[in-house]
């Protein structure tokens, strides 16, 4: 089960005239989520000028959007707790891909342009199935990551193999089970395939990001990882990829990448992962 208010927090309209109350009521009515907020609002990487102690000036402080998308990673880091230092790896990966979802919408070769949050936040929720996966079948997880799979497509034969469905169906399923916007549960059920041709052409482009982003982050990964590869090494590896088609990776291409990985790394220090 999800939280009551992570629900809330994934169902509040971002452009409503009342956000900002709304997810002051949220936060405020869960002591554990009020905690956290306060906690990152008084800490030395906000740079405050003086201790606050009332959630409606942490979110001041912070900037509404930033606190929530803080409370929904900690959250679910509280949630899909990894028990084994292998499994860290699939927050390292839900971290990337948000980042890299919200960088690269201003960079999306198609019309009409994705909402940057609404990325970043089903960038982090992509592969809600492998963490179920991961709580209620770890051996057949660590068995499927064992196999020889280096893209996105590979992973999902290999999933085929060992469990007979794939993780993005399997979340896809719990998505609507734990009552999250029909968007999102279409982004975790698709992001390993093109969307059918009856999708909204909004979500078809905002499946199409977080598609981009998980590739991406996967070669990389695969490849040791951005840090460990030259700028030329990852233009070349992110030049190759079919998902990037109308993307121009050029070299600012490649620092848009770099900056995504290094925000979603920064962040992982933060929420402690």
């Amino acid at each position: 089960m999800l939280p009551v208010v992570l629900v809330g927090l994934l169902n509040a309209n971002p452009d409503g005239d009342t956000y900002f109350e709304e997810v002051e009521h949220l936060v405020s009515s869960d002591p554990a989520f009020a905690t956290r907020l306060l906690r990152y609002a008084n800490s030395a990487a906000s740079a405050p000028g003086r201790s606050i102690m009332k959630v409606h000036e942490a979110l001041s402080r912070l900037g509404c959007t930033m606190a929530v998308n803080l409370i929904l990673a900690a959250s679910a880091a509280k949630v899909f707790v990894p028990r084994h230092a292998w499994a860290k790896e699939l927050w390292v990966h839900a971290l990337d891909v948000a980042a890299l979802a919200k960088a690269l919408c201003p960079l999306a070769p198609r019309s009409p342009k994705v909402d940057l949050e609404e990325a970043y936040v089903c960038g982090l929720l992509h592969d809600i199935g492998r963490f179920i996966l991961y709580l209620e079948a770890p051996e057949s997880l660590r068995q499927i990551d064992e196999l020889e799979w280096g893209t996105p497509a590979e992973l999902v034969f290999a999933e085929q193999q060992v469990c007979g469905f794939t993780h993005a169906e399997l979340g896809g399923i719990a998505a609507q089970k734990w009552g999250l916007p029909a968007s999102m549960s279409e982004v975790i059920r698709f992001h390993h395939e093109p969307p059918p041709a009856s999708t909204p052409q909004p979500l078809a482009r905002l499946i199409e990001v977080v598609r981009a982003a998980d590739w991406i982050d996967v070669a990389l990964m695969k490849r040791g990882g951005c840090r460990a590869m030259s700028d030329s090494a990852v233009r070349e590896t992110l030049a190759k990829a079919a998902v990037l088609e109308g993307y121009n990776v050029d070299a600012r291409f490649v620092q848009v990448v770099r900056g995504a990985l290094d925000e979603a790394d920064r962040l992982r220090q933060t929420l402690g992962l």
